[in-house]
């Protein structure tokens, strides 16, 4: 046999083994049929940080005169509302360098600083929503990492969004705060800072 052959023959044993293999397993989100697979699509806002705020001078760096927020617009509301609660509590931790802290990370004995406060959930006629109190400016590192947890989140979920910028005078009630599973999310919140009722204003 040559060796061309011997290659060829070895090549098809190992397929096959690799095939009847219980231990082999299909990574969870693919098919092997393209025409069924059809991945979730989160598409971001362009420019979504410089229309909530002004860049920076370049003296200080790279960043924004304001304090991110995010808006979910998606068919499957419930879900989206569901990645923001989980994105909320991961932004809480992210720091002007653009890393999320440990628990260890956030006693205060480090020079890191992240957000004030990471809202509820607030459900608006637009979509879900949260916003931060990051004192009215945010570093381009903190910003992006934010926004990549939230894309990663609503990929979590298997659902197509679209993350925008909240329009200035967007309206927030209190009695619209989305709840995971009936329990009370005010007992969950980061920080006991009121949220305002009528407009948005971060």
């Amino acid at each position: 046999m040559s060796r061309r052959r011997s290659c060829g023959a070895l090549v098809l044993f190992f397929g096959i083994a690799l095939a009847g293999c219980s231990g082999f397993v299909q990574p969870r989100g693919t098919s092997t049929n393209p025409q069924t697979f059809s991945p979730a699509r989160v598409t971001v806002e362009p420019d979504i940080f410089d229309k909530q705020g002004e860049k920076w001078d370049e003296s200080l760096g790279e960043g924004w005169e304001m304090s991110p927020a995010f808006l979910v617009v998606s068919d499957d509301q419930d879900k989206a509302a569901a990645a923001l609660f989980a994105a909320a509590r991961r932004i809480f931790t992210v720091d002007q360098n653009g890393n999320e802290l440990t628990p260890a990370e956030m006693t205060g004995e480090y020079p890191q600083y992240t957000p004030n406060y990471v809202s509820d959930v607030y459900l608006t006629d637009l979509g879900p929503m949260i916003w931060t109190d990051t004192k009215g400016d945010v570093t381009k590192a903190m910003a992006e990492e934010m926004l990549h947890i939230l894309v990663a989140e609503l990929r979590s979920q298997e659902i197509a969004a679209r993350i925008i910028a909240p329009p200035a005078d967007l309206v927030l009630d209190d009695e619209r705060v989305w709840k995971p599973s009936g329990q009370n999310l005010a007992s969950k919140t980061v920080s006991e800072k009121p949220a305002p009722r009528i407009g948005f204003s971060p």
